[in-house]
C-alpha cells in the first residue's frame, strides 16, 4: 500500500470528490416501461402541486359546497355553537340557495390559532384539487382567529377559484368593501383571543397562588368524588368507587392505588441502579395488595381518549420520566404561564413561580432532591466531551441496520467521547425485560467502519470511470482548472487592494483588515501545482490509498454513495446492499455485497458463513 504522505492531501480530497460526482452522474439502466412510469408519476405530482381550476365562474354557476366546522371546547355546545348546531344551520342555508353539499370537514377541540388542523389542511388540499366551488362556515372565527393566517387562507381559496361564505356575517368577500370588512372581523377575532388568553393566564396564576392545581390531575391523585367518580382509573379499577367522598373535587387527594405506585417509583430510582425504562418495567410487573385484592399499576388513560391522558395502557420510559420530574408530588404547585397549547408552553420551559399547594404530598422534598441529583449526574457529561461533540462524525449513521430485525442503528457516544452504534429497538427498553429488547448489542463504531472500509478496498474502477474522473479533474466544471481560476481572481483583488491603499483610499487599519480577509480566502482554496497525470493514475489504480486517507466526513459521503444499507449482526458486518453502479465493482471475499433487488427478496436473505 502506498505511503500516507506520498501525495499532497489536496490531491486525495479532489479525487474523492470527483469519484462521488461521477457516481452521482452515472445513470442507472432502466427499461422503457420504467421510464414511462417515472414520467407519469412526475406529471401526476406536478399536476397535484400546480392544479388548474377546471370550474370557471363564467361557464357554470358555483353550486358545489364544502362545510367547515370547528369548536375549541365543550362549552361552545352550551352556547348554541356545537358541531351539530353548526352543521344543521349551514345545511339549511345551502338548501335555501339550492347548493349541493359535497364535503364536510371537522376540527373539534382545536384552537383557531393553529394552522396544523387536519380538517383544515384536508379542505385546502381538496380546494387545490377543484373538488368544490364554495366554502361555508358558521362564523369567520370558526375558520381562523389569527388575521395573518386568515388572509393567507382567503388568498389561497381565491387563487383556486373557490368562494367563501360565512352564514352569520353574510358578506361578499370578493368586493372591496367585503375585503375591508374581512380585515376588520379578522382583527376583532384576534383581539378576542388575545384578551381571552390574558384573562385565562391571570386566572391560572391566581389558582396557583391559592395552592390549586391547573390542568388534568396527574398520576397518583384523583378529585376525591368517589360517589360520582369520573377518574380514568376509577370505575372498574379503584375499590373506593361509590364510597363517601374523600374531597370536594377542587383539591386533589391521593388515589388509593396510584399513590403507592408513585412512592415506589421514587424509592426505586433513588437506589441509583435503575433507569426510566427499568422503573416502567417494575411498575408494569408489580402486584399491589389493597384490602385483600391484587391490583396492577397503570397510567391514567380513559379508553379512546388520547388527548388528556397517556396513550399507552402500560408504563413506558416517557411516562416515568415525566412522573419523576413533577414537583407536585412534594406538595407544591408550579405556575409556568401559557395556555397549555404547544406553541405557548414552549416559551416557559421552567416554572415562573412555585407556591405551597393545598394537596397532600406523596413524597418528601429530600427524596425528590435525591432523585433529581441522580438524574442530573446521569445526564452530565464532562466539558471535554461537550467540546468535542461537534467533531464526532459517524460515517455509517444513515445506512447501518441490525440483522435480522432490520431496525435502524443509532449513533451514540459515552462521556469520554468513544463512538458507538446502538440498535434503536433497544432505546427506552428495560434491561430487566430481555424479551422486549433486540438481541443486537451496542458496537464500537471504529470496528464496523474498518470492516466497511475493507470492503471498499476491493473496489476496482473500470477504464471508463478512470477516464471520466481524469476528465473532470482537468475540466472547468469544478476541477483543478476552476480552482486555479479562483486563485488568480483572488490575486487580482489583492493587487487592486494594494493600489487603492497606495492612493490613500484606505487607512492602515482598514487595509490590514481587508488584507487578512483576502489571505483567509486564499488559504481556504486548494492551490495546486502543475497536475501530474501519473500521480492521479497511480492513485486511481489503487483506490485503497484514498479510502484510508479520507476524513470521516468524506467516508460518510462515500458510504452513502456506494451502499444503500449495511447490516450488522453482533459485531460483524454480514450484508452490504450496494447501488447498481458499484455492485459489480466490489469483490468481497465473503460474498456479502448484494444489490437492492436481492435485498428486497426474502429468498435471497440467507447469510453467508463468515470467515474468521
Amino acid at each position: 500500500m502506498m505511503d500516507r504522505f506520498q501525495y499532497p492531501i489536496w490531491l486525495h480530497q479532489l479525487i474523492l470528490l470527483a469519484i462521488l460526482i461521477v457516481a452521482l452522474l452515472t445513470p442507472f439502466p432502466v427499461n422503457n416501461t420504467t421510464n414511462d412510469n417515472i414520467l407519469t408519476s412526475l406529471l401526476v405530482a406536478y399536476a397535484l402541486e400546480n392544479p388548474t381550476p377546471i370550474i370557471l365562474a363564467s361557464k357554470r354557476s358555483k353550486r358545489r359546497v364544502a362545510l367547515y366546522i370547528r369548536v375549541s371546547t365543550d362549552r361552545q355546545a352550551e352556547e348554541g355553537r356545537s358541531p351539530a348546531s353548526q352543521l344543521s344551520d349551514m345545511k339549511a342555508y345551502c338548501r335555501r340557495r339550492n347548493w349541493e353539499v359535497v364535503a364536510v370537514y371537522r376540527d373539534e377541540g382545536m384552537s383557531g390559532r393553529l394552522s396544523s388542523r387536519p380538517g383544515l389542511q384536508q379542505m385546502l388540499a381538496d380546494a387545490r384539487g377543484g373538488k368544490f366551488d364554495i366554502v361555508v362556515v358558521y362564523y369567520i372565527s370558526r375558520l381562523y382567529r389569527k388575521l395573518e393566517s386568515l388572509l393567507s387562507t382567503m388568498k389561497l381559496l381565491r387563487d383556486c377559484d373557490v368562494s367563501f361564505v360565512s352564514i352569520n356575517e353574510d358578506l361578499d368577500f370578493t368586493s372591496k368593501w367585503g375585503k375591508l370588512i374581512l380585515n376588520i372581523l379578522g382583527t376583532l377575532a384576534e383581539i378576542y383571543v388575545d384578551e381571552l388568553s390574558e384573562t385565562t393566564s391571570r386566572g391560572k396564576e391566581q389558582r396557583a397562588r391559592e395552592g390549586l392545581y391547573n390542568g388534568s390531575i396527574p398520576f397518583g391523585y384523583c378529585n376525591g368524588l368517589c360517589m360520582n367518580c369520573t377518574d380514568p382509573n376509577g370505575p372498574g379499577y379503584c375499590p373506593l368507587v361509590g364510597c363517601p367522598p374523600l374531597g370536594d373535587g377542587q383539591i386533589p387527594v391521593p388515589h388509593p392505588i396510584e399513590s403507592e405506585g408513585t412512592r415506589l417509583a421514587y424509592k426505586w430510582y433513588a437506589l441509583g441502579c435503575y433507569s426510566d425504562a427499568d422503573i416502567a418495567y417494575l411498575l408494569n410487573q408489580y402486584q399491589f395488595e389493597f384490602e385483600g385484592q391484587t391490583y396492577r399499576f397503570r397510567p391514567k388513560r380513559k379508553p379512546g381518549d388520547r388527548k388528556r391522558y397517556s396513550a399507552s395502557i402500560t408504563f413506558c420510559h416517557d411516562t416515568v420520566r415525566d412522573l419523576l420530574r413533577r414537583t407536585f408530588y412534594t406538595g407544591v404547585v408550579e405556575y409556568r404561564g401559557g395556555q397549555g397549547v404547544a406553541e405557548e408552553r414552549k416559551k416557559f420551559k421552567k416554572a415562573r413561580a412555585i407556591y405551597l399547594g393545598q394537596h397532600q404530598p406523596l413524597i418528601s422534598q429530600e427524596l425528590f432532591d435525591r432523585v433529581q441529583a441522580i438524574r442530573h449526574r446521569r445526564g452530565h457529561r464532562p466539558n471535554r466531551a461537550k467540546n468535542r461533540t461537534h467533531e464526532r462524525v459517524y460515517p455509517l449513521s444513515r445506512v447501518l441496520y441490525s440483522w435480522p430485525l432490520r431496525s435502524k442503528m443509532r449513533a451514540v457516544a459515552n462521556g469520554s467521547g468513544v463512538r458507538f452504534y446502538r440498535d434503536k429497538a433497544n432505546i427506552g427498553k428495560s434491561k430487566l425485560d430481555p424479551g422486549a429488547r433486540s438481541p443486537q448489542p451496542t458496537v464500537l463504531a471504529e470496528s464496523l467502519e474498518d470492516q466497511v472500509i475493507a470492503v471498499l478496498e476491493t473496489l476496482v474502477l473500470s477504464d471508463a470511470w478512470r477516464q471520466r474522473i481524469l476528465a473532470y479533474l482537468v475540466s472547468a466544471e469544478g476541477g483543478l482548472t476552476d480552482i486555479e481560476r479562483q486563485r488568480r481572481h483572488l490575486q487580482a483583488r489583492f493587487d487592486h487592494l494594494n493600489t487603492l491603499y497606495l492612493q490613500g483610499a484606505f487607512t492602515t487599519a482598514q487595509y490590514q483588515q481587508k488584507k487578512s480577509e483576502l489571505e483567509q480566502e486564499m488559504t481556504t482554496l486548494l492551490c495546486p501545482v502543475d497536475l501530474d497525470n501519473a500521480q492521479v493514475k497511480a492513485l486511481l489504480a489503487n483506490p485503497a490509498t484514498l479510502w484510508r486517507q479520507a476524513t470521516p466526513a468524506e467516508l460518510k459521503d462515500l458510504f452513502e454513495a456506494v451502499f444503500q444499507r449495511v447490516y450488522v449482526q453482533d459485531e460483524d458486518i454480514v450484508r452490504l446492499v450496494a447501488y447498481p453502479a458499484f455492485q459489480e465493482c466490489l469483490a468481497d471475499s465473503h460474498q456479502r455485497v448484494v444489490g437492492p433487488a436481492d435485498d428486497l427478496e426474502e429468498v435471497a436473505l440467507s447469510l453467508p458463513d463468515m470467515v474468521t
